[in-house]
C-alpha cells in the first residue's frame, strides 16, 4: 500500500514534534508544508524533509498530491482550516482544541461525512497506552467502582502573547484546560447534571485558571484545575470504591499507580517504549484511511462533539461572569464619579 502524502497548515514548535513523530512509523510520506511565510515555509521543509513548500493554504491544498493535512494553526483559525481542507477533498487531523466551539466542531463533522473524509481530533492522550491502561485498571474491578475524579494541570505561560489574545482564542481552557476536562469524559462519561465554573479572568477577557466541577446523574464527581499562571504537580487521582488510581503528567501520562483501600500498591504502569506520543495517533490515522474509516475509534466524532459541548458550556458560564464583572466595575466607577 503506498504512503499516504500528508502537508502541514502551519510550521511552529508543534509541527516540528509532530514531523519528528512521523520519521518512526510506516504509511506517511513528508509532502509538503504551508505557512504565510513562505521564507518559514521553506526553512521547515528544509529543516525536516519535506519536498514541497507554500506560502499559502490554498496553494498547497490546490496541490492534488496533498492527501492528509495536518493543521497546526491557533484554535480561532482551526474551523476555517479544517473546511476549506475537506473542501479541497482532503484528509484532516486537527491540533487540539478541536475548535473554538460545537457548532464549529459539528458543522466540520458534517462535512467529513458527507465527503466521506477522515477527520480527526490530534489530542494525543486519547491515543496513548496510558489511556487504555487507565480503562483497563478500572474495568478490572480491583479497586471498585469510580466515584471521584480530580485532576490538575497548570503552566506558567505568560511569557506566550497568542494566550492572551482573546481573537486568537486565548486563554487557559484552550490551550491545557482540555486535557482535564477530556480525562474526565474519558473515564467518567459525559453524563453529568450540573457543571459549576469558577475562573480568575484578566481585564480582556481570558480566563487565566479555572476550577470545573462536573456533577454526574450517577453520583460520581469530577473537579478539574487548569491555570496559565501557576505550577501545579499535573497529577490526577481517580477516587474508586476500593481504592485509587493516581496518574503522573495528566496531559502526557508517564506512570500510573493502582492502590488499595489500605493505601497499598496493588499494581502500576510506565510509559518506557521511547515514544513521545505523537506517533500513537498518527498511526492510528493511517489505520482508519487505509481501512476507508472516517473517523478514530480511539477519539471518535461522537466524543469530539461531547467535548465541545462541555466546552461551549465553561466559555459561556466565563463570558457571564465576565459580564457580571464588568457591569460591576461600570456600577462602581458610577458610584465614585458621583
Amino acid at each position: 500500500m503506498n504512503n499516504i502524502r500528508i502537508g502541514f497548515i502551519g510550521a511552529g514548535h508543534v509541527s516540528n514534534s509532530m514531523s519528528k513523530a512521523i520519521d518512526n512509523i510506516e504509511g506517511l510520506e513528508k509532502y509538503a508544508v504551508a505557512s504565510r511565510d513562505i521564507n518559514k515555509a521553506e526553512k521547515f521543509a528544509k529543516d525536516h524533509n519535506f519536498k514541497k513548500s507554500y506560502g499559502s493554504y490554498k496553494e498547497m491544498l490546490e496541490d492534488n498530491n496533498v492527501e492528509l493535512v495536518y493543521i497546526a494553526t491557533p484554535v480561532s483559525h482551526h474551523y476555517e482550516h479544517v473546511k476549506m481542507s475537506l473542501e479541497y477533498g482532503k484528509h484532516v487531523l486537527c491540533e487540539k482544541t478541536f475548535t473554538s466551539s460545537y457548532q464549529e466542531a459539528k458543522e466540520l463533522i458534517d462535512i467529513s461525512k458527507k465527503k466521506k473524509l477522515l477527520l480527526a481530533d490530534a489530542i494525543w492522550t486519547r491515543y496513548m497506552p496510558s489511556r487504555y491502561k487507565i480503562e483497563e485498571f478500572i474495568n478490572s474491578g480491583i479497586i471498585g467502582v469510580p466515584k471521584m475524579l480530580e485532576a490538575n494541570l497548570g503552566y506558567i505561560l505568560t511569557n506566550k502573547a497568542r494566550l492572551f489574545n482573546k481573537e486568537l482564542s486565548g486563554g487557559a481552557l484552550y490551550e491545557i484546560g482540555i486535557y482535564p476536562i477530556n480525562l474526565a469524559l474519558s473515564v467518567l462519561g459525559n453524563n453529568f447534571k450540573d457543571i459549576k465554573v469558577i475562573s480568575i479572568m484578566d481585564d480582556n477577557g481570558i480566563d487565566l485558571q479555572s476550577s470545573v466541577i462536573l456533577k454526574y446523574y450517577n453520583g460520581t464527581i469530577a473537579n478539574l484545575l487548569y491555570s496559565i499562571n501557576s505550577m501545579t504537580d499535573s497529577r490526577a487521582v481517580i477516587a474508586c470504591t476500593k481504592g485509587y488510581i493516581v496518574i503522573e503528567n495528566v496531559n502526557n501520562p508517564q506512570n500510573i499507580y493502582v492502590y488499595s483501600q489500605e493505601r497499598k500498591l496493588l499494581d502500576s504502569y510506565s510509559k518506557n517504549d521511547g515514544i513521545r506520543g505523537y506517533e500513537y495517533q498518527l498511526k492510528s490515522v493511517v489505520k482508519s484511511i487505509n481501512n476507508g474509516i472516517i473517523e478514530c475509534k480511539d477519539m471518535p466524532h461522537n466524543e469530539i462533539l461531547e467535548e465541545m459541548k462541555l466546552v461551549n458550556i465553561i466559555t459561556e458560564q466565563n463570558r457571564t461572569e465576565q459580564n457580571r464583572t464588568e457591569q460591576n466595575r461600570t456600577e462602581q466607577n458610577r458610584t465614585e464619579q458621583n
